[in-house]
């Protein structure tokens, strides 16, 4: 399967070209791939899925809501060309909207909370060697959650959670850290508005956890982000290009360009986005399909100062900055 074209938007300067320059040594290595396994997972959304703590090429994936609303409580393995449904002999309660995140120093992926069955929040921490799931619910923890994140920060090795939606269906504002043994909850007095249905990750140009968009109950859409440097928060990009107000969106880091992704989500009107986003480590290019383009308003597409730019996949493209 052929990797479909992108047209970048704008990056000013040695940046642009030092992203270019990157892109066209990476193009020969990146690609999407269609695979066809035997055997897959049963059809689900809102799981969970860990890459391998060990930088390996596999990944795990549990939970998540079937299309009959049940949720699922069962755990797969991906080794990078074939899915296997694992047997623990213990495995966390069915659950939807839970979080979870590789400790790779300690060998575990660690999860925390989500909804079960009954819609009701869960409170509880489950560690994952690879093969077996066990239960690891200190007396003093998070308070229940769902639709919370939870970063890797390889710098200071812990986990961090932070937000969700609480018991009552509020958004949470509080920040933890697990380290594989014991919950710690930071007290910063400076913190991001409470949400949930933001997207997370660990940068390393920041030195830290980025945090960007969200919603509350007050129906709220955020386009604020943030940056956790482990004992507090500071607000990025304040004033600059970056994406619009939008929760639920897809978040990576691309190792072979050095950049931070960021892919559609629901904006503040419910409309699904299907926008691309790159995070340099000091401002945001963004760019839009055609279909993205035809289905959401115009100034949803961030565009480039009415000049036309060469992109290392061999297509040029003329916009302008809204």
């Amino acid at each position: 399967m052929n990797a479909r074209r992108l047209r970048p938007g704008r990056l000013a300067g040695a940046a642009l070209a030092s992203l270019f320059a990157a892109a066209g040594a990476a193009r020969a290595q990146v690609q999407w791939m269609s695979e066809s396994p035997s055997l897959s997972p049963p059809a689900r959304r809102d799981a969970v899925l860990i890459g391998d703590a060990n930088e390996g090429a596999g990944a795990t994936l549990f939970g998540g809501m079937s299309a009959s609303g049940a949720p699922h409580g069962d755990t797969w393995r991906w080794d990078g060309t074939a899915w296997t449904r694992l047997a623990p002999l213990l495995s966390p309660a069915p659950r939807s909207e839970s979080a979870a995140e590789a400790l790779p120093d300690a060998g575990i992926a660690v999860l925390f909370g989500g909804l079960d069955a009954a819609g009701r929040v869960l409170d509880d921490t489950w560690l994952f060697d690879g093969s077996q799931w066990s239960s690891a619910s200190p007396r003093f923890r998070p308070p229940g959650r769902a639709g919370h994140s939870m970063t890797h920060d390889p710098g200071r090795n812990i986990c961090l959670v932070f937000g969700g939606r609480g018991a009552s269906g509020e958004a949470l504002g509080d920040t933890w850290t697990y380290d594989g043994s014991a919950w710690q909850v930071g007290d910063p007095q400076i913190r991001p508005a409470a949400r949930w249905g933001h997207s997370a990750i660990y940068d390393p140009t920041v030195g830290g956890i980025i945090v960007i968009g969200g919603k509350d109950e007050r129906g709220t859409v955020y386009d604020d982000m943030w940056h956790y440097d482990g004992a507090n928060w500071r607000r990025l990009a304040e004033g600059a290009l970056r994406p619009p107000a939008r929760h639920d969106a897809s978040i990576a880091r691309h190792p072979a360009l050095g950049v931070t992704v960021l892919f559609g989500g629901v904006d503040d009107h419910g409309v699904a986005l299907g926008d691309t986003w790159i995070w340099s480590g000091t401002e945001w290019t963004g760019w839009c399909s055609w279909a993205a383009r035809r289905r959401a308003p115009r100034r949803r597409c961030a565009r480039t100062r009415g000049r036309s730019l060469r992109s290392a996949w061999g297509r040029s493209t003329r916009a302008k900055v809204l």
